[in-house]
């Protein structure tokens, strides 16, 4: 466990869980929603000039420890209900990942070939990034890079 990881365990009863938010419970801040947003949508809490994310609080609020990555399963970096939580390595988490707001096809993981005039298909798998084809028809390598991303990323998948 990191030493953030017992700083916050050491003040869990500070807050109080409710529907995914943190509320303090001690002095002149109890009943108020503890944390702020901060530029990535994750909520932070300052805890003794440590700024520890409220998802992690939560976690070890109901369990004894936390692992080095955890995943919001809805993507909502904010959505901190227990049960939008998972244990995660740090390739599942980017699986779950929203599409590249570079991305112009629409479609996660389908690229346009210039040279083929094609689209191509393709996902990181083990860290290496494995081609699936190139096809004339967009429905078509949405279609196979969807499939292939149910298949190597199982429950982590995301099409969005």
């Amino acid at each position: 466990m990191s030493k953030l990881d017992d700083l916050i365990k050491n003040n869990l009863h500070r807050f109080n869980y409710d529907n995914g938010k943190l509320y303090w419970v001690d002095g002149k801040r109890t009943g108020k929603i503890a944390g702020t947003v901060n530029s990535d949508g994750h909520i932070q809490i300052k805890i003794n000039n440590s700024m520890p994310l409220a998802h992690r609080i939560v976690w070890l609020m109901f369990n004894n420890s936390c692992p080095k990555m955890l995943d919001h399963i809805d993507r909502n970096p904010s959505n901190n209900l227990i049960e939008n939580l998972r244990e995660a390595t740090n390739q599942q988490n980017q699986q779950n990942a929203k599409k590249s707001k570079r991305n112009f096809s629409g479609i996660k993981g389908v690229v346009w070939n210039k040279n083929s005039q094609k689209w191509q298909t393709q996902l990181t798998i083990n860290k290496k990034l494995k081609y699936f084809g190139l096809y004339f028809d967009k429905e078509i390598a949405r279609f196979v890079v969807e499939t292939m991303r149910y298949k190597y990323h199982g429950k982590f998948a995301n099409q969005e």
